[in-house]
C-alpha cells in the first residue's frame, strides 16, 4: 500500500519528467508548485471518475447515516430514558 506521502512524491516525480522541471524540494516555491500541480492532478481525476465517486461518497454517508442513527439509539434507550442513570449523575454533580 502506497503512502499519500509517497504519492506525493510520485505524482511530482511524473509531472516532472512530463514538463521537464525538477522538484528537488529543496525550496518553498518549488514546493507550493507541486502542491498545485497536485490540486490539479486530483481535481482532474475528480471530474473523470465523477460517476464512481459520487456513488463511493453515497455508500459511505449512507453507512455513516446507519451508524448515527445505532449510536443515537443507544444512546437515548441506555442514556437519556435511564432515570436512575440521570439521577445519579445529578447527585455526583451538585
Amino acid at each position: 500500500l502506497i503512502s499519500p506521502k509517497q504519492s506525493f512524491f510520485m505524482v511530482c516525480e511524473h509531472l516532472s519528467k512530463i514538463i521537464g522541471f525538477e522538484f528537488n524540494f529543496s525550496s518553498a516555491k518549488k514546493l507550493i508548485i507541486a502542491a498545485i500541480i497536485v490540486v490539479i492532478a486530483v481535481v482532474v481525476l475528480l471530474v473523470k471518475n465523477w460517476d464512481s465517486v459520487k456513488e463511493a461518497a453515497s455508500k459511505a454517508w449512507e453507512g455513516i447515516k446507519n451508524i448515527w442513527s445505532a449510536v443515537s439509539s443507544w444512546f437515548n434507550n441506555n442514556i437519556v430514558n435511564n432515570q436512575d442513570y440521570l439521577n445519579w449523575i445529578e447527585e455526583k454533580t451538585i
